[in-house]
């Protein structure tokens, strides 16, 4: 019997697939300000708008025997427990370690993974958020209003209050001076050329955001990076070739070269003025002759 065939349905749109993403919880620091079922509040935050894509590795590090009360709940949330054991005076530092050892291991050996969302507020992570921006990921932190520090927000491309994960509002980041794009560019090239960095565009970026992490080519203007680096060929700032692959090289541009600008040159004199000057001077030389001569002719008279 054949079945019937059912008619195709027509999308507005192709479905757009997101990064899978990893859920990494420094669970030391998550528990120092969660009173509420912390279970209940991590399917929220897993069901919120700000997962984009699927979470394929869901990880909470600690010394879980101090936490013998979560183990079963965060085990039937399918939440992996990776036991970090303190010992000595840095009891705090062997999760840290070992949480951020493990989110480097991720860039290698799961490349799907576009996405971190990490649970802290501790400064002692944006080192490592900057490290995963650099190979391109993005990272979202997720922490404590009172206690977050301002280095980590900064460095975070999203960072959201953990106090309410059922109303999530967007954690306003600390004013900060702006830095001008164009000297921020000049230096970053300056930079990677004595150090021997690979002198490309996307690697230009990378170390501007090392210098500046608020920098933000969109801020200037420019929707793409690739068209920030051509206008700041087009001042100066750095010197642009485009190779064959459609990459971007750079080196330091004119302008970053001389950060002191040099003296005009000395204007010529019209030639008049050339004239009229050699004529004086020749003047003032066959006035010096002759009267060098009359006082040694009437020397010689005398």
């Amino acid at each position: 019997m054949n079945r019937p065939i059912r008619p195709a349905r027509h999308l507005s749109q192709p479905p757009v697939h997101a990064p899978n993403a990893a859920l990494l919880i420094d669970f030391d620091n998550v528990t120092l300000g969660i009173q509420k079922d912390l279970t209940k509040e991590l399917r929220t935050l897993l069901n919120s708008d700000i997962i984009k894509g699927k979470v394929a590795v869901q990880r909470a590090y600690a010394d879980w025997r101090r936490y013998p009360q979560y183990i079963v709940s965060l085990s039937e949330s399918s939440i992996d427990l990776i036991f970090a054991p303190a010992f000595g005076s840095t009891k705090k530092n062997a999760t840290d370690i070992r949480l951020a050892i493990d989110a480097i291991e991720l860039v290698f050996t799961r490349p799907e993974i576009g996405t971190f969302i990490l649970l802290s507020g501790d400064s002692d992570f944006s080192t490592m958020v900057i490290k995963l921006k650099e190979y391109g990921k993005y990272v979202i932190g997720v922490g404590i209003r009172e206690s977050a520090s301002d280095l980590l927000i900064q460095n975070c491309d999203e960072y959201y209050s953990y106090n309410d994960l059922a109303g999530l509002t967007k954690e306003v980041d600390p004013p900060s001076i702006q830095r001008d794009p164009w000297e921020l560019a000049g230096q970053a090239v300056a930079q990677m050329a004595r150090n021997g960095d690979v002198m490309r565009s996307d690697r230009l970026k990378q170390v501007m955001q090392q210098i500046d992490p608020n920098f933000d080519e969109r801020n200037a203007g420019f929707n793409r990076f690739s068209k920030f680096v051509l206008e700041a060929g087009q001042r100066g700032v750095v010197t642009v070739t485009k190779l064959d692959n459609g990459q971007f090289e750079v080196s330091p541009g004119t302008v970053a070269a001389a950060p002191v600008a040099a003296l005009p040159p000395a204007p010529r004199p019209r030639d008049g003025e050339a004239r009229e000057s050699r004529e004086g001077r020749e003047s003032r030389d066959d006035g010096g002759r002759g009267r060098r001569g009359r006082r040694g002719g009437r020397g010689r008279g005398d």
